[in-house]
């Protein structure tokens, strides 16, 4: 079952009753656009272990919150939390850039145990990506994939679905592309976005159990 809810302005909501009543073994977020439209500061997400008041830091906030539904403290059920980087806005990407670097460290910092102490199944989703290298979106002025500066038209949520189904199929699978791009965990994305192909990617390429670069 799936089950979608969408909340706009500030983006401000308790998911409390939600997660008690669908009892979600999957959650997947695409938070923070608004933020961007309203210039809040991607980061630092958290200043001596506190989470802070900041793109990044909201992001952590709701992922720690969300994992009392796994680690016992209010159940079990979560199996998996799949975390965003959101769409380019157009006007705004410098910003949307900066937000995506930090969204990355956030969920590199729960998936290796940084943050609680333990590694969490939270996986990174990236949407930033395939949007700019969707054919024409630059050249075009992201009017191919967005239905104003920041919501995304009908293709633009079809590529989204697109994207999203990639991340679901490795999770539901248990396994990855052969290559699997960690760019943006890897804070290598480069500050041009417009230089299509640069990044880092890994593969066990000779099955030693250990990841090789590229």
């Amino acid at each position: 079952a799936f089950y979608h809810h969408s909340i706009g302005g500030t983006g401000t909501m308790d998911v409390t009753g939600s997660m008690d009543y669908f009892q979600p073994q999957i959650v997947a977020m695409h938070l923070g656009t608004n933020d961007i439209n309203n210039s809040a500061p991607a980061g630092p997400y958290e200043i001596n272990g506190e989470f802070t008041q900041t793109i990044g830091g909201a992001t952590a906030s709701l992922i720690n919150y969300l994992l009392s539904w796994r680690n016992g403290e209010k159940a079990t059920f979560l199996e998996q939390i799949i975390v965003s980087l959101i769409i380019p806005a157009k006007y705004r990407d410098s910003l949307v850039y900066e937000a995506n670097k930090e969204i990355a460290k956030v969920v590199t910092a729960f998936h290796s145990g940084k943050i609680t102490g333990q590694e969490e199944p939270v996986v990174l989703c990236d949407h930033f990506t395939p949007f700019y290298e969707y054919p024409g979106f630059l050249e075009q002025y992201y009017r191919p994939l967005l239905e104003d500066k920041l919501h995304p038209n009908t293709a633009g949520h079809n590529l989204m679905a697109e994207t999203y189904y990639k991340t679901f199929a490795d999770i539901l699978s248990g396994h990855q592309d052969w290559f699997s791009n960690i760019s943006w965990e890897a804070g290598m994305t480069g500050a041009d976005m417009h230089k299509k192909y640069q990044g880092v990617s890994v593969v066990d390429l000779n099955q030693d159990q250990l990841l090789d670069f590229y």
